[in-house]
């Protein structure tokens, strides 16, 4: 029933007329002018030599060849335009296994992975929460197949694309006596604690040199994987950390307190996979809407 003189944009335009039974409205959400809308429909009724719209009382309504060509060209456009998101480039299908550092995957990533699979209707995730190294680990063994990470290392069967780069900072809760005090880091000392346990990503020569600059002595009163739990006992203690400075900005309970101009503890977020994946949709997605989310 297709006539191949018209286009495929006629008959675009004469499917709106037809669900809409308007054509200012028609043309008002295709966003072209009526007249284009009304030289298709004219075009249609010489192709097929039959009227498609019937007006009555200042009613439009379709007759009965219009009827039948509107359900034909409707089966046709969709079918059309589910070949086109099936050959789209940016469309991302499959299931991925996917590892985050504890820190960053409840707040951070989760969100984003809810968000990709809202744009791509047959993508899967299999989302864990784990420390960097393993993270590494596993991706190296083929258990995952992205990773995001803090400071990963470089090795020659992975690819790092590095998402967010800044410092760790010294961390305190809002209102915290020591912000009332002026360049005593020493004072730190009087306080407990609460510092990651040391992997890759947070270097315990690292921590020492610059502990070591602010005069603190202090032992570690509690260790943690996860910046959560540096984020909760901080807010309801008067205990200290060093924690990435997006984490503390992040948390309205928490606050930077300067350190020394020698101050240097950098670190980033890195999206990695091995080298083969290279050019993955998922991957370049990832990478691209993480930047936009530290």
């Amino acid at each position: 029933m297709m006539a191949k003189n018209i286009s495929l944009d006629q008959y675009r335009h004469f499917l709106a007329a037809a669900e809409y039974l308007h054509i200012g409205k028609a043309a008002s959400v295709i966003g072209i002018s009526q007249s284009v809308i009304s030289r298709s429909i004219a075009v249609i009724e010489q192709e097929f030599n039959d009227k498609m719209f019937d007006r009555r009382n200042r009613r439009v309504f379709l007759t009965q060849k219009g009827s039948l060509l509107k359900n034909k060209v409707s089966e046709i456009i969709s079918q059309i335009d589910n070949l086109s998101i099936g050959l789209d480039s940016k469309s991302i299908k499959g299931k991925y296994k996917l590892a985050a550092s504890h820190s960053i995957c409840d707040t951070f990533i989760t969100p984003l992975c809810m968000k990709l699979l809202k744009q791509h209707d047959h993508l899967k995730f299999d989302l864990k929460a784990l420390d960097t190294k393993r993270i590494i680990d596993e991706v190296l063994m083929g258990y995952i197949d992205i990773g995001i990470c803090f400071s990963p290392k470089n090795h020659p069967d992975l690819t790092a694309y590095k998402i967010w780069e800044g410092q760790q900072k010294l961390a305190v809760k809002k209102g915290h006596p020591i912000l009332k005090t002026k360049k005593s880091w020493s004072l730190l000392n009087d306080y407990p604690a609460v510092l990651h346990g040391i992997t890759e990503a947070h270097n315990i020569e690292s921590y020492a040199k610059i502990l070591k600059i602010i005069g603190v002595t202090s032992d570690t009163r509690m260790s943690f994987d996860h910046g959560k739990i540096a984020q909760t006992a901080l807010a309801n203690s008067n205990a200290w950390s060093i924690l990435p400075e997006f984490l503390i900005n992040a948390d309205k309970k928490l606050e930077i307190l300067p350190g020394p101009k020698e101050w240097n503890l950098p670190i980033n977020i890195s999206v990695i996979a091995k080298n083969s994946l290279e050019g993955d949709l998922l991957l370049e997605a990832i990478v691209e809407d993480s930047k936009k989310v530290f």
